[in-house]
């Protein structure tokens, strides 16, 4: 029917074709006029005769009817159908590939037009029939829509300088998916079109990644290796399956590239194995760290690989992963790497070396650093001179590694700390560095006087009077090094002791300090004295008020003095008959029977007396617990025992209590002949009753009107607890007799308690 000059075979092929490629799949222009309403054009009608016999294969195509033909095609129809020329056929192809690929991944420069609601353009299904028969490796049988696009690495080398621009999408969409998976930026903006992430890679940057994909792929361990695989053909290997976790080899292979995802990628890997904080920042172009490393850095850096790897020997190492390279650094290692040029390895070994001193309780002068700013590196000289220390140091041991050299410093005994060469830089130090260490949070006043915070000599050396109260502090406890002087624990050390240490220090002593007591002194008995009056309750410590403290840490001298002293009151604690022997009692000792509800009037007296914060609240603790405290009792801003700290709790769980509110108590308990705080709740009405007007006018201050509350406020309590006595007494004037809150009475007045009682 091929040329047919008849109307009517005309139009019936147009409908055949029409049915089997469905009307929705014919370019307009294929009509007659491109109008739908009229039959194919007859160049349209023999083309697609042709175009049919294709379809038919591989049956016979005079026996398969036409609309049993599927337009389901395979490589070889696509090229042979590319071969006719009809706008269906084009449009056939067109859908073919854009179905297989996905929509999503064909750019819009593959469309007529750059349009994606036109087909795929004559250039691009050219250039996709080429490449058609790559993916598919040949295979003319093989589905289009059975394409499979995750593409090989002999299938990259064969797609390199393509003019798809859809292999060019699917190329860059694989080597940003294999390069950078979670879009943590690896991919720098400049391989990109118009330096746009939302474009595609440049044409240039993907045929030089189609090399080093095949580098990044061929990553076969080497013969002997358990994991070396004979079969392995890097050819076969899929883009998507390559690893970006490169060894030395690769690195080495790749160094020279000047594809920009590949010098990110060989700066990213450097600076993943040592880490981002290891890089000083003249390590990368222009010293900038958004910038990727010097080329210089990097061959000086692989060189230096090698070495951390475990071989000078080139080759030897190829294989060893570069993340898995250790930056931990061997005395060896060093003498090697000593005329290395890498800024990183001076970093690396400057860190190293810093480390290994401050786990040994070495300070480092802050002249030993580049500039005066121990915020950088050692200097190059202080580098070399550590690294010739370092065999000794070692024990000569070169497989030591550098940051575990032990040189422990608080192992030492106190002579031999005292005996360190004072003219060297690094041992100058040590002492101070210790105790550093050992100890922290050191008082400032402990500390040789520089006032500016900057000074790179802030804080770091301890006036030689205070290392030598401390370590005289230390041998009076018995113990024998400074790692354990910020743990003294309060039942561990005795009276006797505490009374020494809390002398050194002071007026008169051979280490004076000017404050008149020694602060690191101060500083290392706090623990003990806070522990032995603890009394956390809702994960808050009441044992201790905030007004005790000089400092975050430490109490003041003063008060350590003074809770020594009522521990040792209440514990009887003394050198006479009966008491306990001060060499063997200890803090915990003479703190652990200690229950403040059970304070008499004398106990109550002698703590007093020895006005103590601590002291003050041990007694509001002992008030607060024996459910005696009331609003009006509480420390007010203003009053010395008043803890702002406490007060600002959501629900404090204990209140501080008037000074003046204790005395009264005490005062109150002596009238009553009470032994205890807690016995203030068994007062009867009969006791009351007993007392003389002076003893009624001493409990409730009826005179003065207080201002204590407390024994005021049980005595209304006991004398009138349903608040009417005094509407028997005087009918009809009760109220007069009352604290009145508006219309409700809320107590007895002071002066209506005797009148009540009589």
């Amino acid at each position: 029917l091929k040329g047919t000059e008849s109307y009517t075979i005309k139009q019936l092929v147009s409908d055949n074709v029409i049915d089997v490629i469905g009307v929705d799949n014919i370019p307009v222009d294929s009509y007659i006029d491109s109008n739908p309403l009229n039959r194919l054009t007859d160049a349209e009608i023999d083309a697609m005769i042709d175009a049919l016999v294709i379809l038919a294969e591989p049956e016979d195509p005079y026996a398969v009817l036409v609309t049993n033909l599927s337009t389901d095609v395979n490589v070889g129809q696509v090229k042979d159908l590319n071969i006719i020329p009809s706008l269906i056929t084009k449009q056939l192809i067109s859908d073919a590939i854009i179905e297989s690929i996905g929509v999503d991944n064909i750019p819009d420069e593959a469309y007529f037009d750059n349009n994606p609601l036109n087909r795929l353009s004559d250039d691009e299904i050219d250039a996709m029939i080429q490449a058609l028969d790559i993916l598919s490796n040949n295979n003319d049988d093989l589905p289009v829509a059975d394409i499979d696009t995750d593409v090989n690495i002999y299938q990259t080398q064969q797609f390199k300088g393509t003019e798809s621009f859809i292999i060019q999408q699917i190329l860059s969409d694989a080597i940003v998916d294999a390069i950078d998976p979670l879009n943590e930026g690896k991919i720098p903006l400049g391989a990109y079109i118009d330096g746009d992430s939302n474009n595609r890679l440049t044409q240039t940057e993907i045929d030089l990644m189609i090399d080093v994909l095949y580098v990044l792929a061929d990553n076969n361990p080497p013969v002997g290796d358990p994991e070396h695989n004979p079969t392995f053909d890097v050819n076969e290997v899929l883009v998507s399956a390559i690893s970006t976790d490169i060894n030395i080899g690769q690195l080495k292979e790749l160094k020279d590239s000047t594809s920009l995802i590949t010098r990110k990628l060989i700066s990213d890997s450097i600076i993943d194995a040592v880490g981002v904080d290891n890089v000083p920042l003249d390590a990368y172009i222009d010293q900038d760290n958004t910038e990727n490393l010097t080329q210089e850095e990097i061959d000086e850096m692989i060189l230096a690989l090698e070495i951390l790897a475990g071989s000078v020997e080139p080759g030897d190492v190829d294989h060893i992963l570069v993340t898995d390279v250790e930056i931990d650094v061997t005395v060896g290692q060093t003498q090697d790497l000593k005329t290395n040029n890498s800024v990183i390895i001076k970093q690396i070994l400057s860190d190293n070396i810093v480390t290994m001193l401050s786990t040994s309780g070495i300070e480092i002068p802050v002249a030993a650093y580049r500039n005066n700013d121990d915020e950088d590196r050692l200097t190059n000289d202080e580098i070399g001179y550590m690294i010739d220390a370092l065999f000794v140091l070692s024990g000569e041991d070169n497989n030591a590694k550098v940051d575990e050299i032990v040189f422990d410093e608080t192992a030492l005994s106190v002579e031999t700390l005292q005996s360190f060469d004072e003219n060297s830089l690094v041992l100058n130090r040590v002492i101070s560095t210790g105790l550093n260490t050992n100890l922290p949070n050191i008082p400032d006043e402990s500390y040789v006087v520089v006032i500016d915070p900057l000074d790179p000599d802030y804080k770091k050396d301890i006036l030689r009077i205070e290392i030598n109260n401390i370590l005289d502090a230390l041998d009076i406890l018995g113990i024998t090094d400074t790692s354990s002087a910020g743990s003294i624990g309060a039942n561990s050390i005795t009276f006797a002791d505490i009374y020494l240490v809390l002398e050194l220090g002071t007026v008169g002593e051979p280490n004076e300090h000017y404050l008149g007591f020694s602060p690191i002194v101060a500083h290392i008995m706090s623990t003990p004295m806070v522990e032995s009056v603890s009394d956390v309750r809702g994960g808050y410590d009441y044992g201790i008020p905030s007004t005790a403290y000089r400092n975050d840490y430490d109490l003041t001298y003063d008060e350590i003095v003074k809770l020594v002293e009522a521990l040792a009151y209440l514990g009887n604690v003394g050198e006479d008959p009966g008491q306990e022997d001060p060499a063997t009692t200890s803090l915990l000792d003479a703190a652990g029977t200690i229950d403040p509800t059970n304070f008499g009037p004398t106990q109550l007296n002698a703590l007093l007396d020895i006005e103590s914060f601590i002291v003050y609240r041990m007694i509001s603790i002992g008030i607060n617990d024996a459910g005696l405290e009331n609003e009006d009792a509480r420390a007010e801003i203003g009053d010395d025992n008043y803890d702002a700290e406490v007060m600002a709790l959501p629900t404090p769980l204990i209140y501080d209590i008037k000074i003046a509110e204790m005395e009264h108590v005490s005062l109150s308990m002596e009238i009553l002949e009470i032994t205890s705080i807690q016995s203030l709740n068994d007062i009867t009405y009969e006791a009351l009753d007993n007392l003389s007007p002076e003893q009624v006018t001493n409990l409730v201050e009826d005179d003065t009107n207080g201002p204590n509350t407390i024994i005021y406020y049980k005595v209304s309590i006991i004398v009138d607890p349903s608040n009417n006595i005094f509407d028997v007494i005087d009918p009809g004037n009760g109220d007069a007799y009352y604290v009145m809150d508006s219309a409700t009475r809320v107590r007895l007045l002071r002066s209506s308690i005797a009148a009540a009682l009589n």
